[in-house]
């Protein structure tokens, strides 16, 4: 079994940075995380506070903790803008399978993110993690 990590990894792609998700993004991450439209496709109900999302952010991170999630932010490496939100969650390391989950910023969808961002974490799930299923619903 492929160790597992006691600090979330960065991963880099040419215009994009994901870094470890920390309770300091809160505020950036509600701002899109509230948002009907763009959660349309996730949950019909959105995070309405700031707590709420913040709790949301330490529930990740305590899945982390348990190695049972890896959350990253979306950072544009251009103007150091958070334009999303990125997991593997549902994570387990001994049956070596994860889901995904991604929510972007209305002003990056269909930009073309998630095809640069995706080749790297793929790699990164079946390479470094060592799994063998990754599981992504397409939402948009």
């Amino acid at each position: 079994m492929t160790q597992f990590y006691t600090a979330i990894p960065v991963l880099e792609t040419e215009h994009y940075q994901l870094r470890g998700m920390t309770v300091g993004d809160t505020s950036e991450l509600f701002a899109f995380h509230k948002n009907k439209e763009i959660m349309k496709y996730i949950t019909p109900d959105p995070v309405k506070t700031e707590a709420e999302m913040r709790e949301e952010v330490l529930g990740q991170l305590k899945r982390f903790s348990d190695q049972k999630e890896i959350p990253w932010v979306i950072i544009n490496k251009s103007n150091g803008d958070l334009i999303g939100s990125f997991s593997f969650y549902k994570l387990h390391m001994f049956h070596k399978k994860a889901d995904m989950g991604v929510v972007l910023c209305g002003d990056y969808q269909g930009r073309g993110v998630m095809t640069e961002v995706l080749e790297k974490v793929l790699s990164f799930g079946f390479g470094e993690l060592g799994l063998n299923r990754i599981v992504g619903d397409i939402c948009w």
